[in-house]
């Protein structure tokens, strides 16, 4: 089936990292949420695995690594790492108050909620995900009393403590075990609970392929829409910054009412047929 023709059917558009691919409804079998993935060795790196659709054995291709991009997985189970990582630097901080009191020398880590390494990257995280843009705000509030925490005890232990040293040291550990259990646990909670949204909001999708060597699926990271491309608006592949995937990509299509450009895909070229046979 030629471009032309295949552009009278509907076209499932997919979003890869901000950019947008589409696939001609006639080789879309299905759409379903990424189920489990099983990993098989000694594949292209592009290919994942396969995903088992009721009972049938289906190769599935990471299309941004085809596409040259860095996988979406990847990009999770980064974000989850670093989200782990600062809530343990939390942990080590309140660790090395606790000592700096108990062994009478100078707290030199960061006071400024603005100025930890947590801190540095909430004050710039960006993101179109509603949902993460409401949760990441709940960390505001504790984040800054865990580091408020630092003067307090400050306060604390110069506050009438000549020749009270013993009993400063008592009243401090109280508002550091207070602290484990109030804010610090609240802010654990609060890592653990983004960690769990992050993987749950950026669930791929799994576009279903009917390809010349049998089914096959894809990964999107979403799906934006299913709409029409009219034959007019598509033209061929110049320079669009994929001239090294440009057997993937036959053209670019203008999409209705000025919704901006999409790039059309190629399925056949998406897996190799030797790879697919290996695969089933």
């Amino acid at each position: 089936m030629d471009q032309a023709t295949d552009a009278k059917m509907p076209w499932v558009i997919g979003q890869l990292n901000n950019r947008l691919f589409a696939l001609n409804c006639s080789v879309v079998k299905e759409m379903v949420i990424m189920p489990e993935v099983c990993h098989v060795p000694s594949v292209p790196d592009y290919v994942r695995g396969v995903i088992n659709l009721r009972g049938r054995v289906t190769p599935l291709v990471d299309l941004r690594r085809r596409l040259g991009m860095r996988s979406a997985r990847e990009e999770t189970e980064d974000l989850c790492a670093l989200m782990e990582q600062r809530a343990q630097d939390h942990k080590r901080w309140l660790e090395e108050l606790e000592a700096s009191v108990r062994e009478n020398r100078k707290f030199v880590l960061a006071r400024d909620p603005h100025q930890c390494a947590f801190g540095k990257w909430y004050d710039n995280f960006q993101t179109d995900n509603i949902l993460l843009s409401g949760f990441i705000k709940k960390f505001d509030a504790p984040h800054k009393q865990i580091h408020a925490l630092a003067n307090e005890v400050e306060e604390l232990t110069n506050r009438g403590c000549a020749g009270q040293a013993n009993a400063c040291v008592e009243k401090a550990a109280q508002v550091f075990e207070a602290a484990r259990s109030g804010v610090l646990s609240t802010m654990l909670k609060l890592f653990a609970d983004f960690q769990l949204m992050i993987r749950e909001t950026n669930r791929e999708i799994a576009v279903v392929l009917q390809g010349q060597a049998g089914m096959y699926a894809v990964s999107v990271d979403s799906v934006a829409s299913v709409e029409r491309l009219a034959d007019a608006d598509m033209e061929e592949l110049a320079d669009k910054g994929l001239e090294q995937q440009s057997s993937l990509v036959t053209s670019v299509a203008k999409r209705a009412k000025g919704a901006g450009l999409v790039l059309i895909l190629a399925p056949d070229s998406i897996l190799d047929p030797a790879s697919q046979a290996g695969l089933l």
